[in-house]
């Protein structure tokens, strides 16, 4: 039986070259190293092989070679420097670290950047997004002016966005004057507009009792006036407004010495009922 590290050559026990080295299959063969830019991956071999496109080593008596760094390239065999790797250009990348939207990454191509990405230096290991408010949708592109504002009255709010669909709309009540947003602004409380507005002009009061131009104020019209339009507030008619007066008198008096809550709650409903007809003017 032939020792470890050995194996049998027609009943004579030979040496058996480890990977990185190679040998003649015979009783008295030697073991050499694989040069530079090439490698023998399995014990017993015969012959280096060379560093496949995409690869390289610099190293000898290897068992594998090293893919590309990330950002570069090769098409060539037997590569025994990095340096031998060339820049993926502008417009496109390469990642050692994760597959591409076309397929694993093997260190012999570039990617193209997605749409919604750009490149815009050489030997990029991943597209730069496009921010939130703007979109691309061409592929390879290296420019970062071909990410393209939304325009006023929408908003974009994703990364990497890549069609003029990811802008979206400004909702009611809401307002954007401005191109690339990534939101929308609020008109003030009680306030509403059209949904898509481009400006807070178009921002108005809209919630019934309350006045104002609905971009610097709108609040509730005082105790015994009403408005319909949102603008101006108008007194109530003659003899509407004392009864309800009175009232809320009656219950604020009332609402301080009742004790169970079942009344009270029920006293503070009525209430809150009385005021509401009182401002709206309802009666």
């Amino acid at each position: 039986m032939c020792a470890n590290g050995t194996r049998s050559f027609n009943f004579t026990c030979g040496v058996i070259c480890p990977p990185g080295w190679v040998g003649e299959k015979t009783p008295t063969g030697a073991c050499w190293p694989c040069p530079a830019g090439q490698y023998a991956a399995h014990s017993d071999s015969t012959t280096c092989m060379l560093c496949p496109p995409g690869t390289f080593t610099s190293s000898t008596a290897t068992s594998s070679c090293t893919l590309c760094p990330s950002g570069k390239y090769s098409t060539r065999s037997g590569q025994i420097d990095p340096g031998d790797c060339r820049q993926c250009g502008r417009g496109k990348y390469r990642s050692n670290l994760e597959e591409s939207s076309e397929g694993p990454v093997d260190g012999t191509e570039c990617y193209f950047c997605a749409s919604g990405t750009y490149a815009a230096e050489a030997g990029q290991s991943e597209c730069t997004p496009c921010t939130a408010g703007t979109y691309a949708e061409a592929i390879g592109s290296y420019d970062p002016d071909v990410c393209t504002a939304c325009p006023p009255g929408k908003y974009g709010p994703f990364l990497s966005a890549a069609s003029a669909e990811s802008c979206l709309t400004c909702s009611r009540g809401k307002f954007q004057a401005s191109s690339g947003s990534s939101s929308c602004d609020s008109c003030l409380a009680n306030s509403d507009s059209p949904a898509g507005s481009t400006s807070s002009d178009l921002c108005y009061c809209s919630r019934p009792g309350f006045y104002g131009d609905g971009i610097t104020i709108c609040e509730a019209c005082p105790l015994g006036t009403f408005s319909t339009d949102g603008i101006a507030c108008l007194d109530c008619q003659a003899g509407k407004l004392l009864p309800r007066r009175a009232l809320a008198i009656v219950l604020t008096v009332t609402l301080t010495h009742i004790v169970n809550p079942e009344v009270l709650n029920a006293f503070v409903m009525l209430a809150i009922a009385e005021m509401r007809a009182l401002v709206f003017n309802v009666l």
